[in-house]
């Protein structure tokens, strides 16, 4: 899920672009129809269901407000070319996403219009595309096979939606913008993939991504590859033509690592193969309720506590748990004793807070967007918030300053205690005083 945190809707997959968002509510009303408030079960579904027919009359209306501008647009256009574009535009978003995508066109208005919805809903710090060379392709392959659209125009196509793509940051709050300075918006978007029965699954479109973030040179969307053994070597040489450029992307992983990560984690073999990479480098299947980057746990400030006797420096409070004074370890076992000491306490600390997060969550600010485009929230009643996905996994503790620590205490084990060139009183006073 996304709070803050990292979201995945995956595209076209799922059952958003089976039935498309008319169908959705009509799924969620059938639902309705068959429950009543007599039981808490009953009543938490209903109110689940409700709150998917209202994202649904939602995404829809904001579709036909873009169809009608078009129109209006196009009454007033002169030049008859861009005229004829904008009666286009007003057309596919009277089809889409309230209906199944049917053509390339169609089905890229349908990722971006879920885009939105997800970006709308739940200002996340990442929203991301998914596996596009796989849901994309066999839109694309049809309308090419049918000269409904040419190569260049598909390239076309793509390049405007990289910079669509770039452009949402301007919708993040003000105090995340705040805290965040600068932030990438993570919108991972994967190609050169497998196949759910592990066969190859590079496409045209997987060369075509590539080509747009050379073209465009945006800084989203945060283009991933997967390479496995059996990845063409056409493709390896367009992979590192990108990298030679230097626009930091590709980014490259290990097909084979992601797959064994998920199945280490429970997933069934086929959803394994069937992953991309969510956020930055957390590789994720679509039907996951998953919150990553849930609180992140400054491995450094448990060596502080445990060098300053439980307290900060920042603000010589005393936020941690005890710890004699620091300059009477004797041993360096008895320093790696106390960080891991006030380690497991932070530890703690962030479980219970995001406990805490967690409950909140379910009460004040469920996901029935997200829910909406997962069929396992759909056939459970169940919100993503509440478990309803087919595996839910996290809050994620990420742990930042781990380089820190271990160079710190590789440091104070050398020259306090075996070089013995500086005792831990001049380790000290020296951080002390900055």
């Amino acid at each position: 899920m996304a709070s803050g945190s990292r979201g995945n809707h995956c595209g076209l997959s799922g059952c958003a672009v089976q039935k498309g968002f008319g169908g959705i509510k009509k799924e969620a009303e059938a639902y309705l129809a068959e429950l009543d408030a007599t039981s808490l079960e009953g009543a938490e579904k209903m109110e689940f269901y409700r709150s998917i027919v209202l994202v649904c009359d939602g995404i829809i209306r904001l579709a036909n407000r873009y169809r009608e501008k078009a129109r209006e647009m196009a009454a007033e256009e002169a030049d008859e070319t861009r005229k004829a574009e904008l009666l286009q535009i007003a057309e596919i978003c009277d089809v889409v996403p309230e209906n199944p995508p049917k053509s390339f066109r169609e089905a890229m208005q349908f990722m971006w219009f879920t885009q939105m919805g997800g970006i709308l809903s739940e200002n996340p710090l990442a929203w991301n595309p998914g596996r596009f060379d796989q849901y994309m392709y066999p839109y694309y392959k049809a309308d090419k096979e049918a000269g409904v659209i040419t190569v260049d125009e598909a390239q076309e196509l793509i390049e405007c939606l990289w910079l669509k793509l770039s452009e949402w940051v301007w919708t993040i709050s003000a105090n995340t913008a705040d805290f965040f300075a600068g932030y990438n918006q993570f919108q991972n978007l994967t190609v050169g993939d497998r196949t759910r029965d592990g066969k190859d699954a590079t496409n045209e479109l997987s060369y075509m991504c590539l080509k747009a973030t050379e073209d465009t040179l945006a800084h989203q969307p945060g283009l991933s590859v997967r390479i496995h053994p059996d990845t063409p070597d056409d493709f390896m040489a367009a992979v590192t033509h990108l990298v030679s450029k230097g626009t930091g992307f590709p980014a490259i992983h290990s097909d084979n690592a992601g797959y064994q990560m998920l199945v280490n984690a429970g997933y069934e073999p086929e959803d394994a193969r069937d992953w991309s990479n969510c956020g930055c480098v957390v590789p994720h299947f679509r039907e996951t309720g998953e919150w990553t980057s849930a609180a992140n746990l400054n491995f450094a400030a448990a060596l502080e506590f445990a060098t300053n006797e439980g307290k900060s420096r920042l603000s010589d409070k005393k936020i941690a748990l005890d710890e004699k004074d620091p300059k009477t370890f004797s041993t360096y076992e008895e320093v790696e004793e106390a960080f891991y000491k006030q380690f497991a306490y932070l530890i703690k600390q962030a479980v219970i807070s995001l406990i805490t997060a967690q409950r909140l969550h379910v009460e004040m600010v469920p996901r029935p967007f997200m829910s909406a485009c997962i069929e396992d929230c759909m056939k459970n009643g169940k919100d993503l918030t509440k478990g309803g996905a087919k595996y839910n996994i996290g809050p994620v503790i990420t742990g930042i300053g781990i380089a820190v620590v271990a160079n710190s205490l590789a440091a104070i084990k050398k020259l306090v205690f075996e070089e013995k060139s500086v005792t831990m009183a001049e380790i000290l006073d020296a951080i002390n005083n900055n």
